[in-house]
């Protein structure tokens, strides 16, 4: 590895986020390190480094918080023996590029960047893809049938331009009304944003004691999204299939999904899992909602991930699969 070590640690502001013995595992896990994508926009890493012959997981964030703060679920990963790579998001964290978020090819381009660059990293080995949230999404788009890609994990999958991707809207009719308003207003409008909080129900994700108060600390967290851009809204509704369907996808793909899940209800995973051509598994984590940073939450979300990338990772293969957790 050729990471550097505490670059980028230094504001103390997130530390507030984590434990005292998870802060002394994240400086003693964390190196800090960068690469460019599209020529001219710097893209924050992080590297969990356990060893140069461990396996390695790539796993940034969605599209509201930023990578530093999904890290109870990448140290579950690393005291597991994993090396874990995450960054930043063009626009978000500490990453370089407009402050507003980046594009949905934006995403996509910078996964397929991260695959090349964590597999040389780690002697060009076939490296493993979780994807979080809308992330699960482009973390697909970038990672089926990647010769590099071992296999993959996603929270949430579906295909860019189906209307269940912005399942909060309801009625339905008002996802058509807002997808047609938002491609006018970025024809006419192109500096437009919108309030982050406003955009999303918030209130939905962080809905535990314990995750509201993560979402008061976040409030006031001088890297969190404040707005999104009007190309990131437009490409959240723009068709845009994936370059391998998911009938003809070889790489082995779990999708987890929570059964309060409410703003991705968990049909949309089924549905995608009933596609899947490769070898596959759908896990329903029963009485969850969409997400939480509880350490409970976090190592059991990591360990279904961890199960099913050893069993497809050892060569063997996998039934398809119902998981009820």
């Amino acid at each position: 590895m050729n990471a550097g070590l505490d670059a980028g640690l230094s504001d103390p502001y997130w530390r507030q986020y984590f434990t005292r013995d998870e802060l002394e595992e994240l400086d003693d896990a964390v190196r800090v390190t960068g690469v460019i994508y599209d020529d001219d926009v710097p893209v924050h890493v992080r590297v969990y480094h356990r060893g140069n012959d461990a396996p390695t997981i790539l796993a940034p964030h969605g599209l509201i918080v930023y990578g530093l703060l999904c890290a109870r679920l990448h140290l579950a990963f690393w005291r597991a023996g994993y090396n874990v790579v995450s960054w930043d998001l063009p626009g978000f964290g500490q990453s370089g590029g407009p402050r507003h978020g980046p594009t949905i090819p934006g995403m996509i381009g910078v996964w397929r960047l991260m695959i090349d660059w964590a597999s040389a990293q780690y002697g060009d080995k076939e490296v493993y893809v979780v994807g979080l949230a809308e992330d699960g999404v482009t973390g697909y788009y970038a990672a089926a049938n990647n010769p590099k890609v071992r296999a993959i994990s996603c929270h949430h999958l579906l295909e860019f331009g189906n209307l269940d991707n912005v399942g909060w809207v309801n009625p339905r009719w008002m996802r058509h009304v807002q997808g047609w308003g938002i491609a006018v207003l970025e024809k006419i409008a192109p500096f437009i944003e919108f309030d982050a909080e406003k955009a999303v129900p918030w209130d939905a994700i962080f809905s535990s004691e314990e995750d509201q108060a993560a979402y008061a600390i976040y409030k006031q967290d001088p890297l969190r999204i404040k707005r999104y851009n009007i190309h990131l809204a437009r490409d959240l509704f723009r068709r845009r299939r994936p370059p391998v369907s998911f009938e003809d996808c070889r790489t082995p793909v779990q999708l987890i999904t929570c059964d309060q899940n409410t703003l991705w209800p968990p049909h949309i995973n089924e549905e995608t899992h009933a596609r899947l051509g490769c070898e596959k598994e759908l896990v329903v984590l029963e009485g969850l909602d969409q997400w939480s940073v509880a350490r409970g939450f976090n190592d059991l979300y990591a360990g279904h991930v961890m199960r099913w990338f050893e069993q497809v990772g050892l060569g063997a293969p996998a039934e398809t699969a119902e998981v009820t957790a």
